[in-house]
């Protein structure tokens, strides 16, 4: 796979209990605070094991939802040395639910999802 050339990709499901990850006590979390702290400690961790990485520039990437949880954690992130961040990126960003709720019925519109009536 030549990809692993040129990058090193970490994959991370958070807050737990989405994707693949899970806490074996079924204490999930769905506080976005608490959720980013636990991303940052683990970005943290990885590369304190993996130092060899830790010069490396550092991207956070994510959809939906995860915007919210992206935001906070890149404003932790910004603050910490160990973490050489270079940027984020967001796909279909939800940041406020009211904002959003107001725009769909527009969307729906231009995308032939409503009728003019």
């Amino acid at each position: 796979m030549e990809s692993v050339k040129v990058a090193n990709v970490l994959f991370l499901d958070a807050p737990i209990g989405t994707g693949y990850s899970y806490d074996a006590t079924g204490n999930y979390n769905t506080d976005e605070e608490q959720a980013a702290d636990e991303t940052y400690l683990a970005i943290l961790d990885f590369h304190h094991k993996f130092g060899l990485l830790s010069g490396d520039s550092f991207w956070i990437a994510g959809q939906g939802h995860a915007a919210t949880h992206i935001t906070l954690l890149v404003e932790r992130l910004m603050h910490e040395p160990a973490v050489k961040l270079k940027g984020y990126a967001i796909n279909n960003g939800v940041l406020d639910e009211r904002s959003r709720g107001n725009s769909l019925m527009f969307f729906a519109y231009y995308h032939g999802v409503l009728g003019s009536r």
